[in-house]
């Protein structure tokens, strides 16, 4: 879209430019002809000059005459064999000012040949010339129709060059502005409906995965993970440990604080577990109160007993909840792969009957798995 968008605003600039050009020619054209008929209306002689006799006084004057609100701002007066004549006085002459029209302008020869105006935009050097003016070449004819002489206009196109331009920057801009309306506004709408779609499908994959409330995995993905670190820890000849982990009368706790804080204290324990978690390890909620960390790729089982009472300590450190400081204590069961259960659910159940045993003896007890 904005490939095409840039190909339109630059096809629109070069229409300007071609419009200009195009502006600029047809204007020196009619100035050239204006100026070479009140040239041939105010100069008697303009034949005779054209057949080589010096020129009257009555023509060295008559662009005096009309200079009043013309652009013409030099002249020249060729015979129809296209030698030049006359030259006015208005600018000092140039090297070329004495070639004939056929080495001074080519094309322009071929085109007066044949009884056609013609006209050629420049760029001018002040103060010798207009920033841009064009040379016209007028044939003038007798009554019989033949060319008697051929007037070459020099027109300040400056004015009129700049008086198009904002004439056609206002349109071009107006274009551009429609153009951007026609693609910007479905562009933006396809955008954002893009945007909130994948936005959805995002928030779709993060509920089917994980928990929305903590953030942490849900009990799919706690099992996904638990059978890839199961298959990935006989490779590296290490072991694993499953951690139930429950806070003690949650119940009670959720009754006296509401659920606004209840949801706050369950998202800064997911937190502490987070940061109590290594990089291989799996942190998951199951529950309103129950979470769950596989701890991936231990040696000993003192690991897997170091880390639970790490997790109770730092669930026993007091949280700070809508200003007022609370602490809990949590139950934790343990349950080691494989001795404890080779597949993912046999572990998870594992580790939750040892966090029963645990619950039965009282709060803030730790226990691992035994098969009585």
């Amino acid at each position: 879209l904005l490939l095409t968008l840039a190909a339109f605003l630059g096809g629109a600039v070069g229409v300007e430019r071609l419009a200009i050009d195009r502006l600029l020619h047809e204007d020196a054209v009619a100035t050239g002809q204006a100026w070479t008929a009140v040239l041939a209306d105010t100069t008697t002689d303009l034949a005779a000059i054209a057949a080589g006799r010096p020129p009257s006084q009555e023509t060295r004057k008559c662009r005096a005459r009309g200079k009043t609100g013309v652009r013409v701002f030099l002249y020249k007066i060729y015979d129809a064999s296209g030698v030049p004549r006359f030259v006015s006085d208005d600018l000092p002459e140039e090297a070329d000012d004495e070639e004939g029209l056929a080495a001074h302008n080519p094309e322009a020869a071929e085109a007066i040949a044949a009884g056609t105006p013609t006209a050629e935009v420049k760029a001018g050097e002040p103060p010798s010339r207009p920033a841009f003016y064009a040379e016209t070449y007028i044939p003038a004819f007798d009554a019989r129709g033949r060319i008697v002489a051929v007037v070459e206009s020099y027109v300040d196109q400056t004015g009129k060059r700049a008086q198009f331009q904002s004439v056609f920057v206002a349109a071009t801009s107006a274009l551009a502005a429609l153009i951007i309306l026609a693609f910007g506004v479905p562009a933006a709408a396809w955008y954002f409906r893009k945007r909130a779609q994948e936005r959805a499908e995002a928030d779709l994959k993060f509920l089917a995965a994980y928990d929305p409330l903590s953030g942490l995995a849900n009990r799919a993905t706690l099992v996904e993970g638990l059978m890839a670190a199961l298959a990935d820890a006989p490779v590296h000849g290490r072991s694993l440990a499953v951690h139930c982990i429950d806070i003690d009368r949650f119940k009670d706790i959720n009754d006296s604080l509401g659920l606004e804080s209840a949801d706050m204290l369950l998202r800064l324990i997911a937190d502490r577990l987070i940061a109590l978690a290594g990089p291989r390890d799996v942190v998951a909620r199951l529950s309103a109160d129950q979470f769950v960390v596989v701890q991936a790729d231990i040696g000993e089982r003192s690991e897997a007993d170091a880390f639970a009472r790490k997790a109770a300590e730092e669930a026993a450190q007091p949280l700070t909840v809508n200003g007022a400081e609370i602490a809990v204590t949590v139950g934790i069961g343990t349950a080691i792969a494989p001795e404890h259960g080779r597949d993912a659910e046999r572990l998870l159940k594992s580790a939750m009957l040892a966090l029963a045993k645990g619950k039965e003896d009282g709060r803030g007890q730790i226990r691992s798995f035994s098969t009585d």
